[in-house]
């Protein structure tokens, strides 16, 4: 059940990878979870980027103090980049992009204290849609107060055609 599709270079078909978890979301609360059983929420400062591997490059940390009217990020992970410039349809707003999108309930982290997940089927500006997953994790500076940072993890796969339709 947990096994996951892979192909290594040179090999004409995937193999079957035992135990791997398919969901980057996942894949990231798990560590953040086993994290906060040690010693509560991590500190930014806690989180070992190798620990992360290649699923480092999909995430962000969101400095809640310095985000005031813009978000402040303390990490943007190289495929996190990315969605910065992929706009949204959104009518005559042309201002949202993935990244605003997988921000935008940080602040719900802070007041529940919580992790937040998010789904979503979004529409880019070229019409095609857009499977969207985030999970957004809490981190405290300070292991006795309140949440400061947020740590994100990011990812979207493009529907084809006859997939949409089918979820249609």
């Amino acid at each position: 059940m947990d096994e996951l599709l892979v192909q290594n270079a040179g090999e004409s078909a995937p193999t079957l990878a035992p135990n791997a978890e398919r969901r980057l979301v996942r894949r990231v609360a798990a560590r953040w979870a086993r994290l906060s059983e040690e010693h509560g929420f991590p500190a930014p400062k806690d989180l070992d980027k190798t620990e992360f591997g290649a699923d480092w490059d999909q995430c962000f940390i969101l400095d809640l103090n310095r985000s005031a009217h813009f978000p402040f990020f303390t990490h943007l992970g190289d495929a996190v980049r990315d969605y910065c410039g992929v706009m949204l349809s959104g009518g005559d707003d042309w201002r949202c992009t993935l990244l605003t999108k997988a921000t935008e309930r940080a602040g719900d982290v802070a007041k529940t204290s919580a992790p937040v997940p998010v789904e979503d089927v979004l529409t880019r500006f070229d019409g095609r849609r857009l499977a969207f997953r985030v999970i957004l994790l809490p981190l405290c500076a300070d292991p006795d107060g309140p949440v400061t940072h947020v740590l994100g993890a990011v990812s979207g796969r493009l529907f084809e055609q006859q997939d949409f339709a089918e979820a249609s």
